[in-house]
């Protein structure tokens, strides 16, 4: 597809510049650069502009995985690209949690979602390994009890081998909130 080096040369861009104060909410997909594959990195497959099964009108994120070795395998955004901490990360002190849609093709696939962790980043919230389900879900991680001054590990999504040979997830409108609310 030849809109993916564009759209990530975008993505990096707009990641190199800070969050104005005034905004709202933080978008993970606008601020942050999906680049750290991990576990077996060779067994995903990534499209983060699928327009199927979509929540609306927005292409959202598909990670398919085929179990590999290691049992598990995940992509970190990180708030600049190839940045593992050795560069400031994005002030998310006013934000309270973070949301996002996901569902799974077949539902009962295994994930882990991780708000920060990257490095020696202080700020590390998960949602803990959970089954999604064959309908779009929303889902939260609070981060008002963390340290979120310099978050370099915007989001990390995993996918968890099981009894499945393979799993395919969808995720959409992941999203840091400075108010708690909009993550019920």
């Amino acid at each position: 597809m030849t809109t993916k080096p564009i759209l990530m040369v975008l993505t990096a861009a707009m990641a190199m510049t800070a969050l104005p104060t005034e905004a709202k909410d933080f978008d993970v997909n606008a601020m942050c650069v999906p680049w750290m594959w991990m576990g077996d990195r060779n067994s995903i497959t990534f499209d983060p502009l699928w327009t199927a099964q979509t929540r609306g009108e927005s292409p959202v994120i598909r990670i398919k995985y085929d179990y590999g070795d290691d049992g598990w395998s995940g992509i970190y955004w990180t708030n600049r690209d190839k940045n593992t901490g050795d560069l400031p990360g994005a002030d998310l002190s006013q934000h309270q949690c973070v949301s996002f849609w996901a569902k799974g093709d077949r539902g009962g696939e295994v994930v882990e979602l991780i708000a920060g962790g990257v490095g020696d980043e202080q700020m590390r919230a998960t949602t803990g390994k959970f089954r999604l389900s064959r309908d779009w879900t929303k889902y939260s991680i609070p981060i008002d009890d963390q340290k979120r001054g310099s978050v370099v590990g915007c989001i990390g999504i995993f996918v968890i081998a099981d009894a499945l040979k393979s799993a395919t997830i969808l995720v959409d409108d992941i999203t840091y909130h400075r108010d708690a609310g909009a993550c019920r």
